[in-house]
């Protein structure tokens, strides 16, 4: 009964401290929780991704892997888009039981992730050193590293929803020690959980669980064939836990396969060597914003890189690389070099397919080159992302690192305290940008929330159907307000079909400009002449002009003409002008 009440007590600490931390490392969102999220970037999406959830649960489908709320009327395979199915059942929980709105919802997940990245991270790093402190600093390692927060910057709440894989790696480690059914159960059900939270993370995870049960066959040759059988029951149970997830990509597959080689893609989203020692460009963390000297100097490294700025940011830190390299001097265990495998191995799979140092390919190839060859996980095509298990596979190795110097020197334990605060003020990123796009929702769709009785389509113009760098990502945002089926739409993985849409003349030309698409606006008479058939033929019952996302050349070009086809508007503001069609 004590022991209970201890660990009780233990857990209740790490939790608020864990509490503590989040609420420090996102600010200032706790002052607008309700009003808006952190970043930019893809979080409108994500907040789409929790919506859309919801809508189709309330329908009985709790695996909704196809819609056509996006990319109307034809509809598009969610398949190969990070959904994060397991976010919005828990978000459905959140918004029907206590009655929050759907942003809050937002951010009370991923102030959630961040508290149970930490707890998770704590217990696993715990059962091998049994040093709460200790264990404590490790956690801070993996919840505050920098590609965790990165994606917490850039809004990809799937990405940083990381809590179940230190669990599935603790019930791999308990398997091994007990040899007890239930922790292959358990180790099942949490690398299925992450695989509902992401697919990205569940590429990972498998490669983390694999590497890390054969390891510990090798390490502990005894009971090999006990040990192997539990493994196979835990994969069994994975597969069946993650068909609703595996099978609508399988069964989806030809639809997407001009996208399965993707070797050039992920060459551009591999991290590049000095990205692991120079702190992140893209997040602004405190130790850019010490002087400018620093934050210019960190600039022109990063300009030098090659592709996506926003897939480069792998930094390592300077506190986890010294500690590494001094406890690893006095760290003897097997458990310290298993992890550090572990690690070595993800940091060379992070650098994609080619090496490149300073934005330039040395011409070594690399394992990541095979891997890209495996059914289904070419595409993935952001190598870098794997820098997540990477910081994973180092946290736990500085904790049996610490516990091997504290056994050898006996420090106090407020020595392990500020190591863990010299840590976390070095991976701080605040203030966190807020997405204002959230507080800037036009009146118009705030005026006309819900459906219409006859549910016809809206059609947001400019029309984005690929959304990285034009407006679909906030016309899905308005959806979730007006709740109308939208011809635009914006998925991590863009079949080609839905492009379709661009062979209707009239349609063609109202597209978005970009992507290096510069051609101005243009409407002849014989595309005129068919505007109104396409509008027909799209069920599209209301056409809305966005003046704030249009020069105003652009804008008076679109709305001239759509006044020809559609007569005089019925609804203007500085931001929306709006026709509704007459069918």
């Amino acid at each position: 009964m004590k022991f209970q009440r201890t660990a009780v007590k233990q857990a209740a600490l790490v939790t608020s401290l864990q509490m503590l931390l989040a609420l420090i490392a996102t600010y200032p969102l706790i002052g607008s929780i309700g009003t808006t999220v952190i970043g930019g970037g893809d979080s409108a999406q994500n907040v789409w991704n929790l919506w859309w959830v919801r809508q189709a649960a309330s329908q009985g489908n709790v695996f909704p892997f196809f819609t056509n709320m996006i990319y109307y009327p034809a509809g598009v395979s969610l398949a190969y888009h990070p959904l994060g199915v397991l976010n919005g059942w828990a978000g459905i929980i959140l918004q029907n039981v206590l009655g929050i709105s759907l942003i809050s919802t937002y951010n009370v997940l991923l102030i959630g992730t961040f508290v149970l990245t930490g707890l998770a991270t704590f217990y696993l790093v715990n059962s091998l050193v049994e040093n709460s402190p200790i264990a404590f600093v490790a956690s801070i390692i993996f919840t505050y590293a920098p590609i965790r927060v990165s994606r917490v910057v850039f809004g990809n709440l799937e990405m940083f929803s990381t809590e179940f894989v230190p669990l599935a790696a603790l019930c791999v480690i308990k398997l091994f020690q007990t040899h007890q059914r239930r922790y292959a159960v358990l180790a099942a059900l949490a690398i299925a959980a992450t695989t509902w939270l992401s697919l990205y993370l569940a590429i990972g995870t498998a490669l983390l669980i694999a590497m890390l049960a054969g390891l510990l066959l090798i390490e502990k040759k005894s009971l090999v064939i006990p040990r192997l059988k539990l493994m196979s029951l835990t994969a069994f149970m994975t597969l069946m836990l993650v068909a609703p997830v595996i099978v609508p990509m399988i069964q989806n597959f030809q639809a997407f396969r001009d996208q399965s080689d993707q070797l050039t893609a992920a060459s551009l989203n591999s991290a590049d060597l000095l990205g692991f020692f120079i702190p992140d460009n893209e997040t602004a963390p405190l130790i850019k914003q010490i002087s400018p000297e620093i934050a210019n100097f960190i600039s022109k490294i990063y300009a030098a890189f090659l592709g996506n700025a926003y897939e480069k940011t792998v930094f390592i830190g300077y506190s986890v690389l010294a500690l590494i390299l001094f406890t690893g001097v006095f760290a003897r265990s097997r458990a310290f070099k298993i992890w550090l495998i572990m690690g070595s191995v993800f940091f060379i799979l992070c650098l994609g397919p080619q090496l490149h140092v300073a934005g330039k390919s040395v011409g070594i190839h690399l394992p990541y080159e095979w891997l890209n060859q495996v059914p289904l996980i070419g595409f993935g095509r952001v190598p870098s992302r794997l820098a997540i298990f990477l910081m994973l596979a180092l946290a736990v190795a500085s904790g049996l690192g610490l516990k091997s110097l504290q056994d050898r020197y006996n420090r106090p334990t407020w020595v392990i305290g500020i190591i863990g605060v010299v840590v976390f003020m070095e991976f701080l990123v605040i203030p966190m940008n807020l997405d204002m796009r959230f507080t800037e929702i036009p009146a118009y769709y705030l005026q006309s929330r819900g459906p219409n009785e006859v549910q016809t389509a809206v059609l947001d113009i400019p029309i984005d159907l690929i959304g990285a760098q034009g407006p679909a990502g906030d016309y899905m945002l308005y959806q979730t307000v007006h709740q109308r089926p939208i011809v635009s739409g914006y998925i991590s993985r863009t079949p080609r079909y839905v492009l379709e849409l661009f062979q209707r003349p009239f349609m063609n030309e109202l597209r978005a400009r970009i992507y290096n698409d510069k051609a101005p606006y243009h409407f002849d008479q014989q595309v005129l002449s068919r505007a109104k058939q396409e509008l027909s033929e799209l069920n599209i019952g209301t056409v809305i002009l966005h003046r704030d996302k249009l020069s105003s050349k652009d804008f008076v070009t679109l709305y001239t003409a759509l006044v020809d086809v559609l007569a005089e508007p019925d609804y203007a503001d500085d931001q929306v002008t709006v026709w509704e069609v007459n069918r």
